[in-house]
């Protein structure tokens, strides 16, 4: 059994005839398969002989098997998955149908062996992408597997069954990787001509499971309804098994949250009870500290709106309340509730539960999440009020990286439930991950107020401890939190839903995607405008920049003091390198 079926199975057998010798000896009830959703038996069973043990065992073992193996995987995608589709699968899994028994029996099958309904490539010669095979040995199922080549023939392909116009659907699958995603290599899919790079499969040597979503188009050109699964990385391997197409039901969000419009978090991580003081001194209005009776005390004390780090299992979450659920009732707090979860496959099902959890226990008290890949943000929407995007660009990928994001995350569940975390880390320590230093003044500044821009309701400073540890990383964020307390009013206030338009008059205008490098937007408070504008250009830019109030014409910098007059409704201002503007209506 061990040589055949592989570990789990021996192990479940042995328990399998164990369970059987204890039943009977002691004429006990059995008990009921969770896994199975088996019905519990509660008769009385006649003493066997130990040698009635074995085949008893056997039998269990088969029941177990032919129970669990079809549920493990679909229970597996209950819970990671979006809670949202239904009906047909449009693709088909790679089957062993149709290969020669010897070439079934081995491990990876050369390319030419495609499985059933598959095909290898995109249309030209192979020459250097490996594709293969490899049935499984226990379902009909089997993984396919790409490894790139400079010829950019690493795709596996299959049909897509007719969808439905106009209807979202709900790709599902599992992915293989064995290198890291360091090198910013990540599997692809296309559907219906559509491309999208799954940027969430980050963890390595095991499957992971990895969703997409992607509308059927009215019109579909024959060259589209293909599946394709793509590797264009050299020398990566990516490997997927179980691909699933299916319709997503149309389902009203169970969470949608009122903002709370009266305060604006300015807050850090890295918190501890014993650097609460110093935090609160600096400036900050909140911070993400751990669960426990000394934390909870010392945001009481300092006066702090702390988010609550909580474990991520229920039953953990519910003993680690018990001595403080109290305290937090009757004090302002929030809870932390995951920590990207989309790059870790976190199980929707399980953040839903935690939600509901941490809601009905303390109604009124917000709940958040951090978020590195935007898009995953409707699949977990019911599974926190708040989300946390947290990219940090400093040194090597563009400020826009931020508020892209936000944008994305704005389309899925509106910006009132959107803040942002600003990078205040780098150095020695992060180097191999690409962080070699730490963000200057000018830099989380701007990522600041982008995020501002864009209407986030918070931000959260990652990571406290390493910023302050440095003499001038500690002068540059008590600078950018003088600043941002200086107008903590404005930033309750929500930004203006008209846009605010200009057009770039500098040679140097636009960011790696053509777009004007200098983002803006306005408020209103008490009958007056206020207009907040980033450069997210390393360079100088000019920008004319229309008023946010047609025939006001008199302007102040709100820290500087320095007067700007507008033209003809128009204001001008040549930018320094990710400088950011706040000008006031006087």
């Amino acid at each position: 059994l061990y040589r055949h079926l592989g570990y789990h199975y021996y192990v479940v057998f042995s328990l399998s005839v164990t369970v059987a010798e204890r039943l009977h000896n002691t004429r006990a009830n059995s008990r009921s398969f969770n896994h199975c959703r088996c019905r519990q038996i509660n008769r009385s069973v006649p003493p066997f002989r130990t040698s009635v043990a074995l085949p008893f065992g056997v039998a269990l073992l088969v029941v177990i098997v032919s129970c669990c193996q079809s549920q493990l995987y679909a229970s597996e995608i209950q819970t990671v998955y979006p809670l949202r589709s239904t009906g047909q699968n449009l693709l088909t899994n790679p089957l062993t149908a149709g290969l020669s028994p010897d070439s079934s029996q081995s491990q990876d099958i050369p390319a030419h062996d495609a499985p059933i309904g598959w095909q290898k490539g995109d249309g030209e010669t192979i020459h250097d992408s490996v594709l293969f095979f490899q049935p499984s040995p226990v379902d009909s199922a089997g993984t396919i597997g790409i490894t790139g080549g400079t010829d950019r023939q690493g795709v596996w392909q299959t049909p897509i069954e007719p969808c439905k116009p106009g209807r979202k659907y709900l790709f599902t699958a599992q992915f293989y990787r064995s290198q890291n995603a360091l090198d910013g290599s990540y599997p692809e899919i296309s559907l219906w001509g559509e491309r999208t790079l799954l940027n969430t499969h980050w963890q390595t040597g095991r499957y992971q499971p990895l969703f997409a979503y992607q509308v059927c188009p009215e019109h579909t050109p024959d060259g589209d309804r293909m599946f394709k699964f793509i590797n264009y990385y050299p020398g990566t391997t990516f490997q997927m098994r179980y691909p699933q197409l299916t319709l997503v039901e149309t389902v009203a969000p169970t969470s949608n949250p009122e903002p709370d419009n009266d305060f604006f978090a300015i807050g850090a991580f890295g918190a501890t009870a014993e650097n609460l003081v110093e935090i609160k001194k600096i400036g900050f209005n909140s911070a993400v500290i751990g669960l426990n009776e000394e934390s909870v005390a010392a945001c009481i004390e300092n006066n702090l709106h702390c988010t609550l780090n909580v474990p991520r299992q229920l039953d953990e979450l519910a003993v680690k309340l018990e001595p403080v659920a109290d305290k937090i009732t009757t004090n302002r707090f929030a809870f932390y509730v995951n920590d990207e979860p989309g790059i870790h496959s976190f199980p929707v099902g399980r953040a839903i539960e935690i939600q509901r959890y941490l809601k009905k226990r303390f109604p009124g008290h917000f709940t958040t999440m951090a978020i590195v890949r935007p898009q995953v943000i409707s699949a977990y929407q019911d599974g926190a009020d708040y989300f946390m995007l947290d990219q940090y660009p400093v040194p090597n990928m563009p400020m826009t990286w931020l508020s892209d994001s936000i944008d994305t995350g704005a389309d899925q569940v509106g910006s009132d439930r959107l803040q942002a975390v600003v990078q205040a880390f780098g150095g020695s320590g992060s180097a191999k991950h690409g962080w070699p230093r730490l963000p200057g003044f000018e830099e989380m500044n701007n990522l600041a107020y982008l995020a501002i821009i864009h209407g986030v309701r918070g931000l959260y400073f990652f990571t406290y401890p390493v910023i302050t540890a440095a003499d001038q990383g500690k002068k540059d964020i008590s600078l950018l939190t003088r600043r941002l307390n200086g107008m903590r009013s404005w930033l309750s206030q929500k930004n203006d839903p008209e846009p605010v338009h200009l057009k770039m008059i500098s040679k140097y205008r636009y960011d790696p995607q053509g777009r004007p490098g200098v983002h803006c937007t306005s408020k209103e408070q008490h009958h007056t405008k206020m207009l907040i504008c980033a450069n997210t250009l390393s360079t100088y830019v000019e920008a004319a920049i229309d008023s946010p109030r047609p025939g006001s014409l008199l302007w102040q910098d709100y820290f500087t003091g320095d007067r700007y007059h507008a033209s003809l409704d128009t204001l001008y201002h040549r930018f320094a390198p990710l400088e950011v503007l706040v000008l006031i209506e006087q």
